[in-house]
């Protein structure tokens, strides 16, 4: 419809496309100073035309203007909601930073008494949003907030076990292998703390693919450096379950990838876990992350000071 209006009155797709947005802002404009305009109905037009103008920067400026307007007459938790559907739609659409935008504005909108937990779902959500760009770091800050957050407030009390999955995952898919097998540690006693139901992880998918990549890592540790398999076996032996689900645990693992070569594994690795796992392990650790079209790496020693100079400078 739009390139068809376009092409009648002589103009590029992107310029009827600015020409649009301009309309739709003088409208806004106007019912800022409406005092009985239906300001609602902006809302699910933002909402509606999410899917097809989310990814540009002049819409979602338009949509935070409007969030603006309802949040004047309506109360700041209608326009959170609306933020949090219009980030649910670009999650779904794979627009990853259009989604960090609009869940920002659901972090906040939802920071205080009875609907902090949807403070900490938007953290969560953050967090994963970051891991898909392959920024684990910024992923990590998010998953640990909403830790904290959770852990404080009874009525997000529920999201503890999720968050403490989400810093596991940070770990994992940031290349610190043998780091995430002691966050799962910490993760499972967490678990059992504050989970219903909490021995059955059939219960709880986020437990068991934290437990899933920790099966991956020990089996790629295996095959591709078995000299450090003995560190792994007395990390898993700290988990804080039955000596016999340890043991179960590490068969499972000595069956994945058994039909495999190692250079077969080796493209398994760079396509699935996309980074070399074991980055937190020798005499040099590093961060590495994608930005910019290039690829970073800060390289320290494994010890505490330089740990945290290097996070510093990675944040």
């Amino acid at each position: 419809m739009l390139s068809g209006a376009a092409a009648a009155a002589g103009l590029s797709l992107e310029e009827a496309r600015l020409e649009m947005l301009r309309t739709w802002r003088a409208l806004v404009e106007a019912a800022k100073t409406t005092a009985l305009y239906p300001v609602e109905h902006l809302g699910r037009i933002m909402e509606l035309m999410t899917t097809v103008h989310g990814s540009s920067r002049e819409f979602r400026d338009l949509a935070a203007d409007v969030d603006e307007v309802i949040a004047e007459r309506t109360g700041k938790l209608d326009s959170g909601d609306r933020a949090r559907r219009r980030g649910l739609i670009h999650i779904k659409n794979n627009d990853h930073l259009a989604a960090i935008d609009e869940l920002q504005k659901v972090k906040i909108a939802y920071y205080s008494g009875e609907t902090v937990d949807g403070s900490v779902l938007a953290m969560l959500l953050l967090a994963e949003q970051y891991q898909f760009l392959g920024l684990h770091i910024a992923a990590r800050y998010f998953s640990a907030c909403a830790l904290f957050l959770a852990s404080e407030q009874e009525q997000a009390r529920r999201l503890v076990s999720k968050a403490a999955f989400a810093v596991v995952k940070t770990f994992y898919g940031g290349g610190e292998g043998l780091t995430s097998l002691l966050a799962i540690a910490h993760a499972l006693e967490v678990h059992r703390m504050t989970a219903s139901d909490a021995a059955d992880w059939a219960k709880h998918p986020h437990v068991q693919t934290g437990i899933y990549h920790a099966e991956i890592y020990r089996a790629i540790t295996c095959r591709m450096v078995p000299a450090l398999i003995a560190e792994v076996d007395l990390v898993l032996d700290t988990w804080p379950i039955a000596p016999e689900e340890v043991q179960t645990f590490k068969r499972w693992s000595d069956e994945l990838f058994k039909d495999l070569t190692n250079a077969e594994l080796r493209a398994r690795v760079e396509q699935g876990v996309k980074v070399n796992p074991f980055l937190d392990i020798g005499p040099q650790n590093q961060y590495r992350w994608v930005a910019l079209g290039l690829g970073w790496a800060v390289e320290f020693e494994p010890t505490d000071d330089d740990r945290a100079a290097a996070l510093e400078i990675v944040a």
